[in-house]
């Protein structure tokens, strides 16, 4: 309930060139960081080093915006699961929304989908979410010539997802913008909110 979150309000007055400090300085203190999509039409160089800095600070998770309204978050939630460190992170920092869900769809891209049973590759990520209640159901997704990220958003939007949860930069920010990696596609294209971890 909003009523129940309490906020402050503090002014700065900074060049653009000390906004990503100043957020990275917000986050230590804050249990979410929710940011517009850094990318766009009316978005900037600075918008990306904002997200950039909180989201590789780990102080907290953070919550992109797309810049379209959206009239329900967190009922219908994907989970983006590959099974790393940051993958893991994020579901367990998302665990106050996933419990509220409705439903919780686990997606795994997989190179090889008739040889891979469900439970050899995602037993404990379903069985972890199950002991919180949760309604969750493995979704496995053959890896085609699309792009991961395209993968998950087209998940997403076939069940009407609300929600998807990731981790952010499996690689370094570097690396990723150079071969064009999941978490920039993802926040290149986002039309539901996303709840990232590093």
């Amino acid at each position: 309930n909003a009523e129940d979150i309490y906020s402050s309000v503090e002014a700065a007055v900074l060049n653009r060139d000390e906004l990503p400090d100043l957020m990275d300085h917000a986050a230590r203190f804050s249990d979410l960081v929710i940011l517009p999509q850094p990318y766009g039409p009316e978005r900037t160089e600075t918008d990306e080093k904002i997200t950039e800095s909180a989201l590789m600070a780990n102080h907290c998770p953070l919550l992109i915006v797309p810049a379209d309204e959206i009239a329900t978050t967190g009922s219908n939630v994907v989970i983006a699961w590959d099974g790393g460190r940051q993958a893991l992170r994020a579901a367990k920092m998302a665990m106050p929304l996933l419990e509220k869900a409705d439903k919780v769809d686990v997606v795994i891209v997989a190179k090889n989908p008739d040889k891979i049973l469900p439970e050899q590759v995602s037993s404990d990520i379903a069985t972890f979410l199950a002991r919180h209640q949760i309604n969750v159901e493995i979704m496995i997704v053959p890896k085609s010539g699309e792009a991961i990220s395209d993968l998950i958003r087209g998940h997403a939007r076939e069940i009407g997802a609300n929600l998807i949860v990731m981790g952010g930069y499996g690689h370094s920010p570097v690396r990723e913008f150079l071969f064009g990696g999941p978490t920039r596609k993802m926040l290149e294209d986002c039309r539901v909110p996303i709840f990232m971890a590093h």
